[in-house]
């Protein structure tokens, strides 16, 4: 999924030690990942534009990222070595 982030929205599913993303174009049809992850909370559905987290993840010199965020708000995004990369991302409200 990592080379198609930037197509269109992008569907991440939480859930108990991990997150599954799903998104669908035309061209490519549907794309679907599972990354395991450390995650604390109820499990929910939210949708971000894949273009926006493709192009801070680019700057992202870390191995390790951690992402705040909750089911109806904006994401935190923020690296384990430094303390200046902090990334705020609004999610895409979608039908599903």
């Amino acid at each position: 999924m990592a080379k198609d982030m930037s197509l269109s929205s992008i569907r991440y599913d939480w859930e108990p030690n991990q997150v599954i993303l799903s998104s669908q174009s035309a061209d490519i049809g549907m794309v679907k990942d599972i990354v395991v992850c450390t995650f604390e909370g109820e499990p929910f559905t939210i949708n971000f534009n894949g273009k926006y987290i493709d192009d801070l993840l680019k700057h992202s010199n870390s191995e390790r990222i951690h992402m705040y965020l909750q089911a109806q708000g904006a994401m935190v995004i923020r690296q384990d070595n430094n303390d200046n990369y902090t990334y705020v991302v609004t999610p895409v409200h979608t039908h599903n």
